[in-house]
Order: structure tokens, then sequence, then C-alpha cells
């Protein structure tokens, strides 16, 4: 059986942003996200697939008693939010600065499958604990749901 397409979406990401951003590490977000620790010296980028938005589907065949049963593609909205842990708030290497260069290098990127390039819904700081700050970048792409 071939690989979800939702995967496929992600494993672009990853494959996008590790190519931008050699100083830093990019992966999925780990499965066990509360045992997780930074060990790069750097900073981390973290891949995560959050939730889907659906639109009615087109009613083409009509809605009535005894109409045909048939395949109504709906277009979905893939949400994805990339985690950045990073070691420094401020400089080359600080959250504010890897925030605009994340941003730019998925500027006219479109993942396999989807009708949109990607676009940014919102960032925001997530946390800091001893010296590790956690920023969030909210993002989405659009495809057909068949």
């Amino acid at each position: 059986m071939s690989q979800s397409i939702t995967q496929d979406i992600l494993d672009d990401y990853v494959e996008r942003l590790t190519a931008a951003h050699t100083k830093l590490s990019v992966r999925a977000t780990p499965d066990n996200p509360s045992a997780y620790a930074l060990i790069h010296p750097v900073g981390e980028i973290l891949v995560q697939y959050t939730a889907s938005d659906f639109a009615e589907p087109n009613n083409t065949a009509g809605n009535y008693l005894g109409a045909p049963v048939v395949d109504r593609p709906q277009k979905r909205r893939i949400n994805i939010q990339l985690t950045l842990v990073l070691r420094s708030l401020g400089g080359a290497d600080g959250t504010t600065q890897v925030l605009d260069n994340v941003r730019d290098s998925l500027k006219k990127f479109r993942p396999r499958h989807c009708l949109t390039q990607v676009y940014f819904l919102g960032e925001g700081f997530i946390s800091e604990k001893q010296g590790i700050w956690q920023y969030g970048l909210r993002t989405a792409v659009e495809l057909w749901e068949q």
C-alpha cells in the first residue's frame, strides 16, 4: 500500500526545510513530546500535522430521494504546525531571525498533491524552559479530497 497523501506532504516540508536550514535539525514531531529534549547545539524545527478543514462538496448530482450516489470531491485544507525549538531568543540564530528565514524558505513552495502553495496562518510564542525557546508557525496547504 502506498504512503498517505498527508505523509507525503509532511515529508516534502521536512525535505524543503532541511535543504534551506543547514544550521538546524529538521524532523517530524516526536511520538512522545513529553520526553523530548533538544540535543542540537543551535535548534530544531519540528513538523506536525495538526488538523484538516473541509469545504462542503458541490452537489452537482442533486440532493433528492433516489439521487445517484457519486463521489463528491471536497476541498481540504491541511494545517501543519512548525515548532521552532531554539537556544537563543535574539541574534542570527534567535527566534525572530529563524522565524523570518523559515517563512522565506516556504514561500513559493507547493508540496506534492497540493493545489496551493504553503501559506501562513499565524505564529507565536509557545514556551521557554531553562533557556530553550519554543515558537510556533502555523501553515496550511489545500488539495482535493477524493
